[in-house]
């Protein structure tokens, strides 16, 4: 779900106090992001591949996975599956901040909606 690695070198590359607000940045627009799709009109293609790709951005594999075949299955006119969307998210973002927090980590003040 959570590529550790790719996060490790990521706070090593800007530093925890920048690697923080990145996450919480990210916590933040997948959020939003989340909100959106769920929207009658979204533009769901569109919303699929920007939180794919910043999913990557910060390790949230599985997510970003989820969101690569939600954009075939647009693609295809077939419905993406919302529900393993969100799921994917809700347990990358669970894991992630458990794991912060493990390591002293944690934003200051991780957002607490959880879609």
């Amino acid at each position: 779900m959570i590529d550790w690695a790719h996060l490790y070198g990521l706070r090593a590359d800007i530093g925890s106090d920048t690697f923080a607000k990145v996450i919480e940045l990210f916590l933040d627009e997948a959020d939003g992001t989340l909100d959106q799709l769920a929207r009658p009109g979204a533009e769901i293609p569109r919303l699929l591949h920007m939180l794919k790709g910043t999913s990557l951005a910060v390790g949230f594999t599985e997510l970003a996975a989820q969101c690569r075949d939600g954009e075939r299955r647009a693609g295809a006119g077939a419905a993406p599956d919302l529900a393993a969307i969100l799921a994917a998210y809700r347990a990358g973002r669970e894991q992630l901040l458990a794991g912060l927090r493990l390591v002293n980590l944690a934003p200051a003040e991780a957002p607490s909606r959880a879609c």
